[in-house]
């Protein structure tokens, strides 16, 4: 299709794009053996058209995960989001409009927050010795993680150039 899997997709376009008959998929929207429509006030849909969240639909097709889909998709277009943090990525993204919806969310805020969301991942603190800290002092807690991109010198930044695979 070339839409992000975190995008939506009518039946017909699902039909064209995977070569299933569309009146076999309406069999199966109906009958409820088909990912469930995303809601019809949530985008600027024409018609009756309903529209699916097309990495539901591939999740429902193959069983990849809708995490996997959009980490391909971006390594894809040359974009490596931070392990772990996938859908802060694309809500990174989505909020900065990288790529046009073809069925536009009605409200971008409730579209980000109907994203899924991150891998939480816990790690036992560190029980070695004390690290240095640049100031030739000593640091007195392990630092978590920052969930802010930095630049090389640690600056925080909007710059999505350092996600960029080189």
């Amino acid at each position: 299709m070339g839409r992000p899997s975190w995008h939506v997709a009518t039946t017909m376009e699902i039909a064209q794009a995977t070569g299933i008959a569309f009146g076999r998929l309406s069999n199966w929207i109906v009958r409820g053996q088909f990912p469930q429509a995303a809601p019809r006030d949530q985008f600027q849909v024409c018609g009756n058209k309903r529209v699916f969240r097309i990495d539901s639909v591939i999740e429902w097709l193959d069983g990849t995960a809708p995490a996997e889909q959009a980490r391909h998709y971006l390594s894809g277009m040359g974009l490596a989001p931070p392990e772990g943090r996938i859908w802060t990525f694309v809500r990174h993204l989505e909020r900065l409009g990288i790529f046009p919806h073809r069925w536009p969310p009605t409200s971008i805020v409730q579209y980000l927050g109907s994203l899924g969301d991150d891998e939480v991942v816990v790690r036992e603190p560190w029980s070695g010795p004390t690290p240095i800290g640049p100031g030739g002092g000593t640091a007195s807690s392990h630092a978590l993680p920052s969930l802010i991109a930095t630049d090389p010198r640690g600056a925080p930044t909007d710059d999505l150039s350092l996600f960029i695979m080189q």
